[in-house]
């Protein structure tokens, strides 16, 4: 099953981890947009696309802020959900984050995940914390109905609720006039986000369009296609506004394990989710 780009990735070195296209005209630069709340009941999933593939049997998972100082170990937190393939068919896994004990304050952190051999991976950056989780949003995704869900906390929020209207209108001979024939009525809501990283806005705005969204655990698509503004100015970043209709009887639930252990030390062909 091959799947699409994570928001949250894995890599085998620091500096790809670390990188990103700049402009040379770029002065001001925030890397924020991702934020995952601490004592999460919920998981926080995302599936790895790897360069030339990955294998992870046997893991210690720490926290380290962007100076490279060691914050913490969440190792109990992470868990390989279940193997799958890139396009190419190289290994790949699904993993997730659960009841993260500690709160790493407002600056940025990475992940870093060591293998029983040593070998070292590394997760670009986002924020663990708390505060101001009131404008953040849990936001569950896929690409495809056969595919997992992907969960993610970006920094979004809703603003107000709106009713647009649309008057369907007829010229009637008999009165020499134009006469409403039906009113439609849509209930929508306004979001914002907080300033963030380009690429991450980017990659809001095509996740919220996906066919499968749900944002705070309810069914959600565009009420009308946002702009992305340009950043302009000598900045990497930007805020977006956006409409939601949300369809409150479709619920977000986390997909359940048919089969297989998942034990780290005897990952087989048996382990690959089936999905219900």
């Amino acid at each position: 099953m091959a799947l699409q780009n994570p928001v949250i990735n894995l890599y085998k070195s620091l500096d790809e981890a670390m990188y990103f296209k700049n402009s040379w005209l770029n002065q001001k630069f925030d890397f924020s947009g991702i934020q995952l709340i601490p004592d999460n009941l919920n998981k926080y999933i995302q599936v790895t696309n790897t360069a030339g593939g990955i294998n992870l049997e046997d893991w210690i998972v720490k926290v380290f802020s962007l100076c490279g100082t060691e914050l913490g170990d969440i190792t109990p937190s992470f868990m390989v959900e279940s193997l799958t393939n890139s396009d190419n068919g190289q290994p790949q896994f699904v993993w997730s984050l659960t009841n993260i004990p500690q709160d790493f304050g407002w600056g940025l952190i990475y992940l870093q995940i060591m293998q029983s051999n040593g070998e070292l991976f590394y997760t670009n950056p986002f924020k663990i914390t708390a505060i101001d989780e009131e404008k953040t949003a849990f936001i569950a995704y896929k690409y495809k109905k056969t595919e997992p869900f992907q969960t993610i906390q970006f920094t979004t929020w809703f603003r107000e609720k709106g009713l647009p209207q649309e008057l369907n209108t007829y010229y009637q001979e008999s009165a020499k006039s134009t006469v409403a024939s039906a009113m439609k009525y849509d209930k929508i809501e306004w979001w914002s986000t907080e300033n963030m990283n380009r690429d991450l806005l980017i990659e809001l705005k095509y996740i919220l369009g996906l066919p499968f969204v749900y944002v705070d655990f309810v069914r959600a698509n565009y009420y009308e296609a946002p702009e992305l503004p340009w950043s302009g100015g000598r900045q990497n970043f930007n805020s977006m506004d956006y409409y939601l209709v949300f369809h409150q009887n479709d619920v977000y639930q986390e997909t359940q394990e048919s089969n297989g252990d998942f034990a780290s030390q005897d990952f087989d062909s048996n382990d690959f989710y089936i999905y219900n």
